[in-house]
């Protein structure tokens, strides 16, 4: 067979299989009663996005990454830009070991992050009082008693007399419809 025919061949077969890898080794969570997979890797913190998201550099490919079971308050919201600014002075430009649980409806993976030391960023944010435990996508009873104690405490946001949870200011039409019934 000659060469030139060899590779018109070959060339198209592998470029099809290559295409089929996904670089980003995370698994879509499926919405069922079945755990969804779990994968592990480490990347490096390039973009903090808001007290709750960022994205990291994982094999070379960005990957934008949500921390699971958390929600910080909006960038235009009271505490908002703190708990941006808090999430930075954790991680940002740190290599963090990402478990990936799944994507959000925005394609982001879900996460727990992790520091070199072991801790979860997710459950230093919400010790601190720069986020809220997120009662609608996590059981994670660590994070209820963590948020508890900065209410007590009265950390970060839980200053402020009435700190309203990003899932009510996204939305405030929706709450008060909800709440004239």
């Amino acid at each position: 067979m000659h060469p030139r025919t060899w590779a018109s061949i070959v060339l198209p077969i592998f470029l099809f299989l290559t295409s089929q890898i996904s670089f980003a080794p995370v698994v879509e969570a499926k919405r069922s009663r079945h755990v969804p997979r779990v994968s592990e890797f480490t990347g490096e913190v390039s973009r903090i996005h808001d007290g709750d998201t960022f994205t990291a550099i994982v094999g070379g490919i960005p990957l934008k990454i949500r921390l699971n079971g958390i929600d910080a308050p909006e960038l235009s919201q009271p505490f908002g830009l703190e708990a941006k600014y808090g999430l930075g002075d954790l991680i940002h430009e740190r290599i963090v070991r990402i478990v990936a649980l799944g994507k959000d409806k925005n394609r982001r993976t879900i996460a727990d992050v992790y520091l070199h030391d072991g801790r979860r960023v997710n459950d230093e944010l919400v010790k601190a009082g720069m986020a809220w435990w997120s009662r609608k996508h996590s059981r994670d009873k660590k994070l209820e008693a963590l948020e508890a104690e900065a209410r007590r405490s009265h950390r970060g946001l839980w200053a402020q007399n009435h700190a309203i949870p990003p899932w009510r200011y996204r939305y405030p039409d929706k709450t008060l419809q909800s709440a004239s019934r």
